[in-house]
């Protein structure tokens, strides 16, 4: 399982040949748009163990997910913009059943879309969520994610709150780091 978002570091070293470098999502010709085979602002990246690649899609408030060899991605979390439950995007990971979690950093909260959850569905708050804060349920710009995927404990860079926050579960207290 890959994961990296846009902080993404690579060795200063590193070169690839013209060649060996695909477009896997979106288009090869720089355009951005919101239809299925496009993105608009892609924010963070996600491969899976099967190598489908889940970009979260910023400007278009949407999580697509890409199989191999696919020229359409298909929304499996969000779809506008707002607080609502269906609206987000920044960070993303997913667990081993396929869900996918998906940091809300303006709405200080962690959700989660279930895999077989529908295009616009609502996600599921399972961090944060009561407000910006430093409380224990509470986030404040919360910029980084990681979900271990056999256990779905989830890890959140809690960013203005200086601190790392482990929740096991949505109604458990979280560990702060």
């Amino acid at each position: 399982i890959m994961h990296a978002d846009k902080a993404l570091t690579l060795c200063q070293t590193a070169v690839w040949e013209a060649s060996t470098v695909t477009t896997v999502a979106g288009s090869a010709s720089g355009l951005s748009g919101s239809t299925a085979d496009m993105l608009r602002l892609p924010w963070a990246v996600f491969v899976d163990n099967t190598s489908a690649v889940y970009v979260s899609d910023w400007e278009n408030n949407r999580v697509q997910k890409w199989l191999a060899n696919a020229s359409n991605g298909t929304t499996v979390a969000g779809g506008s913009p707002g607080k609502a439950l269906n609206q987000l995007t920044d960070r993303i990971s997913v667990d081993a059943n396929g869900s996918v979690y998906v940091v809300d950093s303006i709405n200080a909260r962690v959700m989660k879309w279930a895999s077989n959850s529908a295009a616009g569905a609502n996600g599921t708050i399972v961090a944060g969520g009561n407000g910006t804060g430093s409380e224990g349920n509470q986030l404040n710009n919360p910029d980084g994610l990681f979900v271990e995927a056999a256990t779905g404990v989830i890890w959140i860079a809690d960013t203005n709150n200086h601190r790392i926050v482990k929740w096991s579960s949505p109604s458990a207290s979280p560990v702060v780091y």
